[in-house]
């Protein structure tokens, strides 16, 4: 009788609660996420951290700049409210802190030289006279040259891949530039080479689906917010995903952009280990275009998607955005 009470009654309503506590536990965790979102994202950050938030802002603005010096086709007259806004969030930098930053720097001379751009291409500036004077009064009150953009030649730019690491993994830059048509046997040596990558307890749930029909690229560029101008001479373009069904337990819940952000890293390495160029593009978007990619590619629901990747064979000369690195100070942390 005690066995039957057990199967009928006991054991559904202890799995009943079982379930609800883990679902407390899961919003607890995913509460815990927001709330440290919301009061240290840089989205809503003021105070003690402005100065990081600041140079933040002013570092993703002059990388703007750097995209559209380098672009296949640099369209002229490009990023006039980008380079207003950039070249306010520095005078505000300087006039909050009152110190010269690397990064800082490195963004005052890239809008030296959008500047220079502009007039060795005698670019008409008196139909925006205003513009272009406020823009030379910004430069004439900065010391320092122009930014110069790294200009490769295809073998240059491939020649130090079977170096030492060291060497070769400082020679790998993001491109945006692109030509030819890629094999889909390359394609498969280089996301063969990526399944090096370490993954938590070797369960390897990030999946690749590389895409031919630039028809369907296409389409998913336009749910994307930062490919246009080149993205779409690139031959592949790859979608790397985490299966959420490769999570054993809730505080688990960031694995997927870990594990999936190491292989990212691998597969960039391999890719440019077989003589190809890429660029990683972010899966920053609303649910509604993630719901849409959806729509245009079989995904399985547990699949979460992390980046984009475009792929492509290099031209014969292109150049590459300098995008100057942190000093190790900045990044290594002793404890």
């Amino acid at each position: 009788m005690f066995k039957d009470f057990f199967r009928v009654v006991l054991r559904p309503f202890r799995m009943a609660c079982g379930a609800l506590l883990r679902y407390l536990h899961v919003r607890r965790l995913f509460r815990y996420d927001r709330l440290r979102f919301m009061k240290n994202s840089g989205t809503f950050g003021t105070g003690k951290k402005r100065e990081y938030v600041q140079k933040e802002k002013i570092i993703m603005g002059y990388h703007v700049l750097e995209k559209g010096l380098t672009m296949p086709s640099c369209r002229l007259g490009f990023g006039r409210e980008a380079v207003l806004d950039l070249m306010h969030a520095i005078s505000e930098y300087e006039n909050d802190f009152g110190k010269s930053d690397g990064q800082v720097d490195h963004a005052s001379r890239c809008v030296k030289a959008y500047l220079h751009l502009h007039e060795d291409e005698q670019y008409d500036m008196a139909a925006d006279a205003g513009f272009w004077n406020a823009v030379k009064d910004f430069c004439d009150a900065r010391s320092g040259a122009p930014a110069q953009m790294m200009k490769f030649d295809r073998d240059d730019f491939f020649g130090q891949v079977n170096s030492p690491f060291e060497v070769f993994a400082k020679s790998r830059h993001t491109v945006r530039h692109f030509a030819g048509t890629v094999s889909d046997e390359t394609i498969e040596k280089a996301v063969d080479l990526a399944r090096t990558s370490p993954s938590a307890c070797n369960r390897q749930y990030v999946r690749v689906h590389c895409l031919r029909d630039h028809k369907l690229h296409e389409k998913i560029y336009k749910l994307q917010n930062g490919n246009r101008g080149f993205a779409s001479a690139a031959d592949k373009l790859l979608i790397v995903t985490s299966d959420l069904n490769g999570l054993r337990w809730h505080e688990e819940r960031n694995d997927v952009f870990t594990n999936a952000g190491i292989f990212i890293m691998n597969l960039m390495y391999a890719l440019h280990y077989n003589r190809l160029g890429c660029c990683v593009l972010n899966w920053s978007v609303s649910p509604d275009s993630d719901k849409r990619l959806r729509g245009i590619i079989p995904l399985k629901e547990s699949e979460t998607v992390v980046a984009l990747i475009a792929v492509g064979h290099l031209p014969d000369d292109f150049l590459v955005a300098a995008s100057p690195r942190k000093p190790l100070q900045e990044v290594l942390v002793w404890h």
